[in-house]
């Protein structure tokens, strides 16, 4: 599970921040929102994360980019080995010159199997300068390895613990572009192979294209996958009584038709005004009703036996706000305790004390130097009260991270160029 991510000199980030799923210690409130994750100790130690955490802030103060951090991080891990040639996927602050020539880094800690992993890398576009891994169970924190690579021309140094000591046979296929996490994993060292895998269980959307593409996917159109939305769904007011897994076409006339064998997919049945049943595919649904089932499909389809933690940039696009409530409070009231939820979002109606604690909810804002700075609620001076209307004290501008906005000259200037346009005419 994810216990924390920071970024440092990537995009609007300049000096590194960190989202963090710790809960405040002195928090108790909606106990149901923390997942417990059991630390391997002399004496086993319970640790406690948050199960979601909403980022808000103004159009342009980086909420996206923290999302982008994550999924250039995640997408770099897994494709480093295949990575020949191509320029490492970083891009350093760009409105200072003297953070352009240094390295982007980027950092995760993640529990797995009672395991606390620390890992992280530097990097510029053509060499990895710094990379290490470290481990906390019985023993306290370990070092796995560390690697340095000052030039491409230069052989590289690494520093080994007892447990990665195995990995200096594997360092005549560390490229100065790749990582010897990746390397090693593909060479099945344990602790490679587990962080570098749950780096590569992290639901990212990519942002080279549309991350909403809206149809159903595959792997949820089986009979338990439709049984189960068909259950939820019902009571949503989507419009539809059930869903169902059919193998023939639908024709026009909504009713089945013989001799038209197609892949598996998903069956709306409506009722018509005369109480008969009428079976519509996934193409005649509404953009925002296909969103939301993808968005629960994905949560409910998490095996038990895997941590997956969803990054999802706007939420609520194509969804009503209550939509975005109850997908959050489904995922607050699953029992399992495998799944985590991370999103950007301008919807207020979400800041509920009933909902949400302080330690969840994340601000975005630039900073004097055009930075993104990242905080939570928990992290305010003169923390709001729990009880508190939060979506009211947002808007407010008591916690930052609002619009700067200036509507009378903007009017003044549109007034100005009208007039010029009519005078032209």
């Amino acid at each position: 599970m994810l216990v924390s991510f920071s970024v440092e000199n990537f995009l609007s980030v300049k000096e590194r921040v960190e989202l963090s799923m710790l809960p405040a210690e002195h928090d108790k409130s909606l106990p149901g929102n923390i997942i417990t994750a059991q630390l391997r100790r002399v004496k086993p130690r319970p640790v406690n994360l948050l199960k979601s955490a909403v980022i808000y802030g103004p159009n342009a103060s980086g909420k996206t980019n923290i999302l982008k951090a994550v999924e250039t991080f995640s997408r770099f891990v897994v494709s480093a080995v295949q990575n020949t040639g191509k320029p490492i996927p970083v891009a350093p602050f760009a409105l200072e010159h003297a953070w352009k020539e240094k390295p982007s880094s980027f950092e995760i800690s993640l529990i797995e199997d009672g395991t606390l992993y620390r890992y992280g890398f530097s990097a510029t576009a053509s060499l990895v300068h710094h990379e290490y891994l470290y481990a906390t169970d019985k023993a306290g924190e370990r070092k796995i390895f560390e690697r340095d690579g000052a030039e491409a021309s230069v052989k590289q140094s690494y520093d080994y613990g007892p447990t990665g000591k195995n990995l200096n046979k594997i360092e005549q296929f560390v490229r100065h572009d790749s990582l010897l996490l990746a390397v090693g994993a593909s060479y099945n060292n344990d602790d490679c192979r587990v962080v570098w895998r749950n780096i590569s269980m992290l639901t990212v959307p990519s942002f080279d294209m549309d991350m909403r593409k809206v149809c159903l996917p595959d792997s949820i159109k089986t009979e338990q996958g439709a049984k189960i939305l068909s259950e939820i769904s019902k009571y949503l007011g989507f419009g539809f009584s059930k869903l169902s897994i059919q193998h023939q076409g639908i024709g026009q006339s909504g009713k089945l038709e013989c001799g038209k064998e197609s892949e598996p997919e998903i069956v709306f049945s409506y009722t018509d005004s005369r109480g008969r049943e009428v079976l519509l595919d996934e193409r005649t649904q509404s953009d925002g009703t296909i969103i939301f089932l993808n968005l629960l499909a994905g949560v409910l389809a998490v095996s038990e036996n895997i941590d997956h933690t969803f990054f999802l940039d706007e939420i609520e696009a194509g969804l009503h706000p209550l939509l975005c409530e109850a997908l959050f409070r489904f995922v607050h009231a699953l029992p399992s305790n495998n799944i985590q939820i991370v999103c950007t979002t301008h919807n207020t109606q979400l800041l509920n004390a009933d909902l949400f604690r302080r330690d969840q909810v994340w601000i975005t804002e630039k900073n004097e130097a055009g930075a993104t700075d990242l905080y939570s609620l928990a992290d305010f001076m003169g923390k709001p009260r729990k009880d508190a209307r939060w979506g009211k004290q947002y808007l407010e501008g008591r916690f930052g991270g609002l619009p700067v906005l200036n509507t009378s000259r903007v009017e003044a200037i549109l007034s100005r160029g009208m007039n010029t346009a009519e005078a032209v005419r």
